[in-house]
């Protein structure tokens, strides 16, 4: 007991120690290790563009992109044994200049040199999604009354609705609703102000289960609507379940709390070698609803 006692006085006299100094470690005296950092999308059926590669900064250089930016990369896409060379296309960005489009359901590589380093990562892209069901499940209706300029009635009805969305899901990859547009009968479109919108998390299949058929849900409120009814378009999309693994970390990398920041999880990045960062594959398609009472 008296050891254990001791032991707490010493490390609050430690902590009030380091507390009191306040002194400031000069940002050129921190270790520095220079690294590629990767960050892109490929998404089915558009053209490869807007690959940023960029390079990390020491502590005491102020960030921006001409900065961070290396334009005298060499930078290669891989797929089914073809090489495609990416161009530099300014703030950090590379792009196809011959703007070969990404097939679904394949394997892409990218690798990187550059000032000694060499960083790589592949992603498979989703397969073309397939929607088995779609449909507005049973909204409800509020029916507002007031007086316009304070004389003559008048009303309007607001609904609040959720979106149902069953798609034939495959290993290793994840899902989410990632857009959305909602209107009434007479195309009056809502703006963001009209609506709240809530998303499903992303959601992965049951690895373990034969059943692949999986629910995405959207719900929304529309503030103003035709008695008739109303519609919704979603865009639903696919991705590696590398993202998902990679957003899982990143929302945790903060050490919580934690004084000492041995309680956080680093990013789980899919790129390697001199590098970090996130390189993904993504699959995209719309599915329209319409509701009519």
């Amino acid at each position: 007991m008296l050891s254990k006692f001791i032991s707490s006085l010493l490390l609050f006299g430690s902590l009030a120690f380091v507390a009191g100094c306040e002194q400031v470690v000069p940002a050129d005296g921190l270790p520095y290790v220079d690294q590629i950092v990767i960050k892109g999308i490929l998404v089915a059926g558009e053209p490869i563009d807007s690959i940023s590669i960029t390079h990390t900064l020491p502590l005491n250089v102020t960030y921006t992109p001409t900065a961070a930016a290396i334009p005298d990369a060499i930078v290669m896409i891989m797929v089914d044994g073809k090489e495609i060379p990416l161009s530099y296309l300014g703030q950090g960005d590379f792009g196809d200049p011959m703007n070969d489009t990404v097939q679904a359901g394949k394997t892409y590589s990218i690798d990187v040199r550059w000032n000694g380093l060499h960083a790589t990562a592949s992603t498979l892209v989703p397969s073309s999604l397939t929607i088995q069901d779609a449909m507005i499940l049973p909204p409800q209706f509020d029916t507002q009354y007031f007086l316009i300029n304070g004389y003559t009635p008048d009303t309007f009805v607001s609904v609040s609705a959720t979106a149902s969305v069953s798609i034939d899901s495959k290993t290793n990859e994840v899902y989410r609703v990632i857009a959305d547009s909602v209107w009434n009968d007479s195309s009056y479109h809502s703006s963001s102000s009209d609506y709240y919108r809530s998303y499903q998390d992303y959601t992965l299949p049951n690895d373990t289960s034969s059943e692949r058929l999986i629910s995405l849900t959207y719900s929304f409120y529309l503030s103003r609507m035709d008695t008739n009814g109303f519609a919704a378009k979603l865009t639903i999309a696919g991705y590696d379940r590398a993202y998902y693994d990679f957003l899982r970390t990143y929302e945790h990398y903060d050490n919580g709390g934690d004084i000492f920041g041995s309680s956080g999880t680093n990013p789980k990045w899919n790129v390697s070698g001199d590098g970090i960062g996130i390189f993904i594959g993504e699959a995209k398609t719309q599915v329209s609803m319409t509701y009519r009472r």
